[in-house]
């Protein structure tokens, strides 16, 4: 997603143009030029970006890059956390 958003593309027409052809998202939320990834620290419009995938009935397969920072378990916490929010 962060590629994409570089290429100043619209989501939402992008993802009804190809549903069918997408198998498999990954996704790094990041800043342009920084090595972090933290979800919702970066470029990513994760509400706009749930929805989308809601109303396209997305069912395959989904990468969520992160960083594992200084404590692994304590980033992970943080991420599922974070995601909760917009897969409930």
């Amino acid at each position: 997603l962060f590629n994409r958003i570089l290429l100043n593309r619209n989501l939402n027409s992008d993802f009804l143009a190809l549903k069918k052809y997408v198998k498999h998202i990954h996704i790094k939320d990041k800043k342009k030029k920084k090595k972090k990834r933290q979800l919702g620290r970066g470029m990513v419009n994760f509400k706009d970006f749930f929805l989308i995938l809601k109303k396209i009935n997305y069912n395959k397969s989904l990468t969520l890059e992160t960083t594992r920072g200084k404590n692994a378990i304590m980033s992970a916490s943080k991420n599922l956390k974070f995601i909760k929010k917009y897969i409930n």
